[in-house]
């Protein structure tokens, strides 16, 4: 069986990993230029209360202020945003 997986994420990357090793042939496909940029980049975009732990240690002013402005940052903050 061959299976052709379109997109290069999380869920993408796992079901191939799963099905190659239960002995499919998997190709996957993916329009950006390496993984995870779409959806699964920065967490989806998603921030968990629950999971506060990197928001809350020492360094972590220094990480935001490295990527203030920055398209491909993981935490972007756009001066638009604020009145």
């Amino acid at each position: 069986m061959h299976v052709l997986i379109v997109g290069c994420g999380v869920i993408g990357v796992t079901t191939a990993w799963y099905l190659a090793r239960g002995g499919a042939a998997v190709t996957v496909v993916e329009r950006r230029e390496g993984p995870s940029l779409e959806t699964s980049f920065a967490n989806g975009s998603m921030l968990t209360p629950s999971l506060s732990a990197p928001w809350n240690s020492p360094g972590v002013w220094l990480t935001v202020l490295k990527y203030l402005g920055r398209e491909e940052a993981a935490l972007l903050v756009r001066s638009a945003a604020f009145p």
